[in-house]
Order: C-alpha cells, then structure tokens, then sequence
C-alpha cells in the first residue's frame, strides 16, 4: 500500500499557466495508474481543490484547510523571514495527517 499526499497550496488554477495544467492533468493520471489498495490525498483550500471536485475515486481523499489564499501567501512570507520555521510547522502538520 502506498499513500501519496499532495499539498496543493501554492496551485491556483488558472493563475499559474503550465504549471496549473501540469497538476490538473497530474492528478487524474496518477489515479489510472495507482494500485487499488494506494491512497492519494489532496491537501488544500476550497480555491485548490475546486478543479478535482468531480473525480470520484474511493482511493482519493480531499483534505480542506479553511485559510484564504492571503494567509497562505503570509505562510510564505513569514518562511522568507524566518527560513524554514513556518515550512516546518506546516510539514508537521501535513505528516500528521
């Protein structure tokens, strides 16, 4: 059994160009290829994981942060401040589910 967990943070369709496709194609790919007993959860606010609302998969999990994109981007700031504290915080956070 295999558990990926996909922090989707930093994506926000239709901003990002390429990169923005690169995931939406990503994540339905990697369900055609993933076992049946594999776990893929999806971490990210509604904004994040609005483009995978409709993929239905009992191997998929949606985990919903209820932080706006402007507290995220603060996270980011915050990490320029003080390397590597908020990033670890939120990595803990992220493992622990």
């Amino acid at each position: 059994m295999m558990r990926i967990g996909i922090g989707l943070f930093q994506f926000f369709p239709g901003r990002i160009g390429g990169v923005a496709e690169y995931i939406e194609r990503l994540i339905p790919s990697l369900l055609q290829v993933m076992a049946p007993d594999d776990e893929l959860v999806l971490c990210g606010n509604r904004e994040n994981l609005a483009p995978f609302a409709t993929l239905d998969d009992p191997r998929l999990t949606r985990k919903l942060f209820p932080w706006s994109r402007g507290w995220i981007q603060c996270l980011r700031l915050a990490d320029l401040l003080l390397p590597g504290s908020p990033s670890a915080w939120f990595s803990r956070s992220l493992n622990d589910l």
